[in-house]
């Protein structure tokens, strides 16, 4: 099946105007509306450009002096106070935190101490540029991840050398779930003991001027687990905490008992108050929790977005909920529907801005065949915090061979971002991006990868993070031909 290609930054213009939707239906330019500075594309009826169609997106750039880093695993990336980036990663030696220079250079590299057997790594600052490091270990080198796992954490200031480790749990079924700063520089570390018993649940440990000032249990574990763990600094100059707990597989019913979303404040001091409990949304049948995300703002909106298995039989359901702080969920809403086997191509991304407007995206393929090369499609939808979202607008319609995305971010200014991995006409594994100023209307995609013939599969996931108050910096691997020869790092730039 045909596939339209989006606006190509190396060829400085459009290869194709047919865009296709479900079953082989050909989407076609109907109108084009003008309204201020907004263009919108009218395509079928699904919306396809929006005010900024060609704002912001830079060339590709390869990461120069790179070394062992490599998107994967995933590095965390965090802003001082001129905006300057910082990188987490890992390398053989353990975790190295490094600013990323205007050309793509990694410069002023700074090692984490006793880090060597790190597994997952968390990086978070504050706007006065005061940071924290946070990871998990192992007790083998290299770090076995079904092992025992610790987790530890150390103050970080950019451009200074890292601080000593904090070592807040020791060897245990434990889970690094969370780690932010707020305006007073106090540290927060949300881990969670997976293991059975009374030493089981949800933690928080808290650091002053390096120090450990305090720990504790914020909750206990369910049957079903913890999950979908979120921190950030509330309005107040705490921190806000966010995680859900008892939903199991098969997924409960709407008001089922036990099923809900734990809400946790803090002061600035960063001590938590008790949870408050909200009853998890649920939804029709009993279908198997496959992916989920769940996004808060500051004043305590939610939004929780997830797919499921097996409700009807056979087939891949998407539903999305929000609320207000302080109120129940909506009603869950089915927002996708698709029959086996699309589980691998089945992804979704939510963001909700400081007001309570909900962005989500999801894909979905239109078809199934045995070899996978189905169109796929990537759609969008919105709407405030306790209401039903606005219907699906198609953003792209490309063949996306089981390839990962979107992957979504807000900017301060409430600008939506997504980038996710396609495939060329020519067979070259492209990333591509696509904007929205008002969280609904998006811009015709664009590829920002450098991909080239020689090094044709770009692959997520890999870096997507807000930048300023207005921009993004992502980033993702090129894989040679056959993956011999060295893997390439690129970069690209939101201005």
């Amino acid at each position: 099946m045909r596939r339209s290609r989006p606006y190509d930054l190396a060829n400085d213009g459009f290869a194709d105007a047919t865009w296709r939707g479900r079953a082989g239906r050909a989407c076609l330019t109907a109108g084009l509306a003008v309204v201020g500075w907004t263009l919108a594309f009218s395509v079928g009826g699904c919306l396809l450009a929006s005010s900024d169609a060609w704002a912001g997106w830079s060339p590709a750039g390869r990461l120069v002096g790179s070394g062992s880093f490599l998107f994967n695993p995933v590095p965390v990336v965090a802003f001082d106070s001129r905006g300057v980036p910082w990188v987490e990663y890992s390398n053989e030696s353990g975790l190295v935190v490094a600013a990323l220079s205007s050309t793509d250079h990694l410069i002023d590299r700074q090692p984490v101490p006793d880090s060597q057997n790190a597994e997952t790594a968390l990086l978070s600052t504050n706007q006065a540029g005061a940071g924290v490091l946070a990871w998990s270990y192992g007790t083998t080198t290299p770090a076995d991840l079904l092992g025992p796992a610790g987790v530890a954490a150390a103050p970080w200031r950019p451009g200074h050398a890292v601080g000593h480790r904090v070592v807040l749990a020791k060897p245990a079924d434990n889970v690094l779930d969370a780690a932010a700063v707020n305006r007073r520089g106090t540290s927060e570390v949300l881990w969670t003991d997976t293991g059975a018993g009374a030493k089981s649940g949800l933690f928080a440990a808290r650091l002053v001027s390096g120090r450990l000032a305090g720990a504790q249990r914020l909750g206990p574990t369910s049957e079903a687990g913890v999950g979908q763990v979120g921190l950030s600094p509330g309005t107040g100059g705490g921190f806000r905490a966010s995680w859900r707990l008892g939903v199991s597989s098969p997924i409960p019913s709407a008001g089922a008992p036990g099923a809900s979303m734990e809400t946790a404040l803090s002061t600035s001091a960063g001590v938590f108050a008790a949870p408050v409990s909200v009853p998890w949304p649920g939804s029709a049948g009993a279908g198997f929790l496959h992916t989920e995300q769940t996004v808060t703002n500051a004043r305590g909106d939610q939004a929780i977005v997830w797919d499921q298995t097996g409700a009807p039989a056979g087939t891949v359901t998407v539903y999305a909920s929000s609320r207000r702080a302080g109120r129940p969920f909506s009603p869950a809403q089915q927002v996708a529907q698709a029959t086996w086997p699309t589980l691998a191509d089945q992804h979704i991304a939510a963001v909700i801005g400081r007001t309570g407007l909900v962005t989500m995206m999801f894909t979905q393929p239109s078809e199934y065949p045995a070899v996978r090369s189905a169109t796929g499609e990537i759609g969008a939808l919105s709407g405030q915090a306790g209401a039903r979202l606005g219907g699906s607008r198609l953003i792209a319609s490309n063949e996306i061979p089981g390839r990962e995305g979107p992957f979504l971010v807000l900017t301060p200014r409430g600008r939506a971002i997504a980038i996710w991995a396609a495939t060329q006409r020519s067979g070259v594994g492209a990333i591509e991006a696509a904007t929205s100023t008002n969280g609904a209307v998006f811009s015709i995609p664009k590829i920002i990868s450098a991909a080239t013939p020689t090094a044709p599969e770009c692959e997520l996931p890999g870096l997507l993070s807000a930048a300023g108050t207005d921009g993004a910096l992502a980033g993702w691997t090129c894989t040679p031909i056959g993956g011999s020869g060295q893997q390439v790092n690129e970069l690209a730039r939101f201005r």
